[in-house]
C-alpha cells in the first residue's frame, strides 16, 4: 500500500500472543472432539478389549448435561479467543500501512549506525533476532479476478510460500516448497490448509448458530 515514497516494505507479522492463544485452543479441540480421539486411541491398541460400564439413568443424565455444558463452554471461549486474534492482527496490519512496523525501523537503525561508523547493535547478532527473521511461512495476498493461479517460491530452504487470492464465494491458494529440503511437504501442508479452513468455518457455523 503506496501511502509513502517508494511504497512499504515493512511485514505484516502474524506470530502474537493473542493468536498463539487461540491456535492453541483449536488444537486442542473441544471435550467432544477429545472424548473421539481417546475412544479411537483406546481401540487401536494391539489388544482389543470391551468394557461394561453400567449407570443409572439420574446418572447419565446429569453426566450428559454436564458434557453439553462443557462443550458449550469451550467452543465459546474458543471464539472469543479467535475474536481476540482478529483484533490483534487488523491492529497489526494498521500499524504497517501506517508505517508503525518494527522492520523499517530497525533497518533504519542498523543502517544508522553503519554510516556512523559504529559496532552493530547486539540485536542484530542476537539469536532471537535471527529466529524472527527467518520466515518458515511467507505469505501475500495476490488479488486478480482472473481464474489465474499467481504464487512464489519460499524464501528459506525450510518454508513454504503460500499466495492468497481471496474470491467472492472461496480463496485461491498455491502452496509452494522446495524438494530438496526433507523437512517440507507442500501437498500435506495444502491438505492441512484445508482441514483448517473447514474448522474454523465450522467454529464460526457453531458461533451463528446460538
Amino acid at each position: 500500500i503506496r501511502r509513502f515514497a517508494l511504497g512499504r516494505v515493512d511485514c505484516i507479522r502474524a506470530a502474537s500472543p493473542e493468536v498463539l492463544a487461540w491456535a492453541k485452543a483449536m488444537c486442542q479441540g473441544d471435550p467432544e472432539s477429545q472424548a473421539t480421539n481417546q475412544q479411537n486411541s483406546t481401540q487401536d491398541e494391539g489388544t482389543k478389549r470391551v468394557q461394561f460400564t453400567i449407570y443409572s439413568v439420574t446418572e447419565t443424565w446429569l453426566y450428559f448435561v454436564e458434557f453439553c455444558r462443557v462443550c458449550s463452554d469451550a467452543q465459546e471461549r474458543i471464539k472469543e479467543l479467535f475474536d481476540l486474534a482478529v483484533q490483534r492482527q487488523t491492529k497489526e496490519m494498521n500499524d504497517n500501512i501506517n508505517g508503525c512496523g518494527i522492520d523499517n525501523h530497525l533497518m533504519g537503525l542498523r543502517y544508522a549506525a553503519q554510516e556512523a561508523g559504529e559496532p552493530i547493535p547486539d540485536i542484530f547478532t542476537d539469536q532471537a533476532y535471527k529466529i524472527v527473521n527467518h520466515f518458515a511461512l511467507s505469505t501475500s495476498q495476490v488479488t486478480s479476478k482472473n481464474e489465474a493461479i499467481i504464487g512464489y517460491g519460499p524464501v528459506v530452504p525450510d518454508g513454504y510460500g503460500c499466495a492468497y487470492n481471496m474470491r467472492k464465494n472461496g480463496f485461491i491458494f498455491s502452496v509452494s516448497a522446495f524438494h530438496s529440503d526433507g523437512r517440507t511437504n507442500a501437498t500435506r501442508f495444502a491438505q492441512t490448509l484445508e482441514q483448517s479452513l473447514r474448522e474454523m468455518a465450522n467454529m464460526l457455523n457453531r458461533s451463528n448458530q446460538r
